[in-house]
């Protein structure tokens, strides 16, 4: 039977739980981040259509 310390077992329970934290935490901010650009970018792209003209507009 294999022995492992006190220190492996809580390294080995606790590490994979961080690294899921840290990947929801990373997606969170990316979602506000997503939703704080989104009326930029559309704003933008509205810009753009009004840039190209009724005629190229129509035909997106």
């Amino acid at each position: 039977m294999i022995h492992r310390s006190k220190e492996f077992l809580v390294f080995s329970t606790v590490l994979p739980l961080l690294m899921l934290n840290i990947v929801f935490h990373n997606v969170e901010v990316i979602a506000r981040l997503v939703i704080l650009v989104k009326p930029s970018i559309c704003d933008s792209i509205e810009l753009d259509f009004d840039h190209l003209g009724e005629a190229n507009y129509d035909r997106l």
